[in-house]
């Protein structure tokens, strides 16, 4: 056998750096399974700081984003 399958426990592979290109498995609405980019899961829930002056300054503001605005001295 040629092609035969190489086992690895999850502990002997290396630790990514980022999360670019990397996946997630789920199951969307429709109960069909899917991929997810790990990307975008950061992006949707990292938090955005902002100074009280640029959150008002903002032009459009993302609804499912988390704003920490702070006063500037």
């Amino acid at each position: 056998m040629a092609d035969e399958i190489q086992k690895k426990r999850v502990s002997e592979l290396p630790e990514s750096t980022d999360t670019e290109g990397l996946y997630t498995l789920g199951v969307n609405k429709m109960n069909e399974s899917v991929k997810v980019p790990l990307g975008k899961i950061v992006a949707s829930v990292t938090p955005i700081l902002l100074s009280e002056e640029a959150f008002d300054n903002l032009t459009t503001k993302d609804e499912n984003a988390t704003y920490f605005v702070y006063e500037e001295d």
